[in-house]
């Protein structure tokens, strides 16, 4: 069991602003869809960095399929996020091929 957000409009309780200790939670907590278009941050890597440093016991990016609008971030832009903690085993060792 765990929990999941979503997060899209920048705002107090944005994700991006708080560890996922300050939700006070009893089990894991995940980002299951976000988008660095519509976060406080513009750069990927800050942001898969913030979710992996703070807690945060996994994000996954809205889609994946290079769909390009003013919502979702390009396949570039996931990756160049993913290649920015792809070699942190400060959580435990996670296997990330791209």
């Amino acid at each position: 069991d765990f929990y999941q957000i979503h997060s899209y409009e920048c705002g107090q309780e944005h994700p991006i602003k708080r560890s996922a200790q300050q939700y006070g939670l009893d089990k894991p907590l995940m980002v299951g869809e976000f988008s660095t278009k519509r976060s406080c941050v513009s750069d990927s890597a800050e942001v898969y960095k913030h979710y992996y440093f703070s807690g945060y016991n996994g994000c996954m990016a809205w889609q994946y399929n290079d769909h390009q609008d003013n919502d979702r971030d390009t396949r570039d832009v996931i990756n160049h996020g993913i290649e920015s903690i792809r070699h942190e085993t400060s959580n435990g060792v996670i296997a990330i091929k791209i």
